[in-house]
């Protein structure tokens, strides 16, 4: 008796357990659905503003008012089964199985076009970010060519709304800069490690070994020094162009009025973050190259 009591219980425990989770799975209210597309028409406005291709997201957005109209007649259909409304709602669901329509669809599409308005903003950005920080490595003697065609060819790609290549192609042109700049430097390095040593030593180079090692810790101390000084000027670029973008934004936000409020501020506060963190990083390099530290410095890449 007692083996069936338990086990009465255990059923009714799984019952209310299933009606709790079937609530929580359809908790989505017409209202709470038309909420969200009215956000989505908001977060597509701000890219249009911007001058963004909204194709993908203007496809989405209509995915999501017909999500939402097929979860509208589908609660007709659950409510009432006569009337005018419930035959318009019966004409244009049949043929599927409308029992299974809800709100909770709806948000799929408008949420996907929200990460998409952020994913807009952020890859422009790193695409404009990465177009001056060549712009200034050029103007230092760092042969820019390719990392250019890379940059152009993402921007194509932005245009076109095909943001992953586009975010794979900032990213080599990104690496494609460093990689210049570090051969430039080396260059740089050997050359004048190289002509120094000739006219100080030259009554030595008979003697190989010495030579090489010699030769190997003077560059290896001027690469180090010279390695320090990249970091922090790339450290102070990207200064520059932090607070070139926050300009731009402003501009953008209280002048031209292209951005939201909301986004005006998301971005901000992104910028004065990382601007914090160089500002942190800018004396230790200093003071490293000053020969005040000696514990290694690791960079961290973006």
């Amino acid at each position: 008796m007692r083996r069936s009591s338990s086990f009465a219980v255990v059923i009714t425990i799984i019952m209310l357990l299933h009606i709790v989770m079937a609530e929580q799975t359809q908790n989505v209210t017409r209202e709470d659905a038309l909420k969200a597309i009215q956000q989505a028409e908001q977060a597509i406005q701000e890219m249009v503003e911007a001058g963004f291709s909204v194709e993908y997201v203007n496809d989405t957005l209509m995915e999501a008012k017909k999500a939402f109209q097929r979860a509208e007649f589908a609660e007709i259909l659950r409510t009432q089964a006569e009337g005018e409304l419930a035959e318009k709602a019966r004409q244009a669901l049949e043929g599927l199985n409308w029992k299974g329509f809800t709100y909770d669809e709806v948000l799929k599409y408008t949420e996907e076009i929200m990460k998409r308005k952020e994913w807009a903003f952020q890859l422009n950005d790193k695409i404009m970010a990465t177009e001056i920080k060549a712009k200034e490595y050029s103007a230092l003697g760092v042969n820019v060519s390719e990392a250019m065609d890379l940059i152009n060819q993402s921007k194509v790609a932005f245009e076109e709304e095909r943001y992953e290549d586009a975010e794979s192609l900032i990213q080599k042109a990104d690496d494609e800069l460093e990689e210049a700049r570090a051969q430039l430097m080396v260059t740089s390095i050997a050359l004048s490690s190289g002509r120094g040593f000739v006219e100080k030593h030259w009554k030595s180079l008979t003697v190989v070994a010495v030579v090489g090692i010699a030769c190997s810790m003077v560059v290896w101390k001027k690469y180090r020094k010279m390695k320090l000084k990249a970091e922090l000027e790339k450290l102070k670029l990207e200064k520059e162009v932090i607070e070139e973008l926050m300009k731009k934004t402003q501009v953008e936000r209280f002048r031209e009025g292209k951005i939201s409020d909301k986004m005006y501020k998301i971005r901000m506060e992104k910028y004065r973050k990382r601007l914090v963190e160089i500002k942190a990083e800018i004396p230790v390099l200093e003071a490293m190259l000053r020969g005040e530290k000696k514990a290694s410095y690791h960079l961290r890449r973006k």
